[in-house]
């Protein structure tokens, strides 16, 4: 039931018009209920059936964004990623809420009131070999079926990275090639002690 309204009726019997508010009522048919009172007289319960219908609105989904205006929070094994939010239905029904990521879904939002919050793994787009940035499906359904859906791109922080692990191998490889070879100072010795050494043998001659 909706909320109540009250009209008065001046002394020539004239009757004020009346607006109805719709706020908290569900969606579809209409009915009005009401009761006349004044004194001297029984009260008159009056139903109204006037072929009203109130349409449904559907409900509508935010999301928030960090300091450098990036939606989704990285963990920090770069596995997994959370959005957070409000969802909100204008007629008050209850609101389900459903992700799609890389062919996968899930439903495994935490609601508090109107905010919601979810982790999001990438696990499955890894599998599929799904290359960032990941395209993400947000709906959300009210009760008589009202439909609102948000599409989003979440990049990856850590994809192009390249593993530069291997240089320092290479590196230690040519320490210890260079490491195999004598000096040059070295062969300039042995070369000046040989040709002095021969000097020396044919004097002796």
């Amino acid at each position: 039931m909706g909320p109540s309204v009250t009209g008065f009726v001046d002394e020539d019997m004239m009757v004020n018009y009346m607006y109805l508010p719709l706020t908290g009522i569900s969606p579809g048919p209409v009915m009005i209920m009401g009761t006349a009172t004044t004194q001297g007289m029984l009260d008159l319960n009056i139903m109204l059936d006037m072929d009203l219908v109130k349409e449904n609105t559907p409900p509508t989904i935010s999301i928030e964004t960090n300091l450098q205006g990036e939606e989704a929070e990285w963990n920090l094994d770069g596995l997994k990623f959370t959005l957070s939010g409000n969802v909100i239905d204008p007629d008050g029904q209850d609101v389900t809420l459903m992700l799609w990521i890389c062919d996968g879904t899930t439903t495994n939002f935490d609601r508090q009131n109107l905010a919601w919050e979810i982790q999001v793994s990438i696990a499955n787009c890894i599998q599929n070999d799904v290359q960032s940035p990941y395209e993400i499906i947000i709906k959300a359904t009210d009760e008589s079926g009202g439909e609102t859906t948000r599409l989003l791109q979440v990049v990856d922080p850590n994809a192009g990275a390249v593993d530069n692990s291997g240089d320092g191998d290479s590196d230690d490889g040519d320490d210890e090639s260079s490491g195999i070879l004598p000096a040059p100072g070295l062969i300039a010795t042995l070369l000046i002690g040989l040709v002095a050494a021969g000097w020396v043998s044919r004097r002796h001659d």
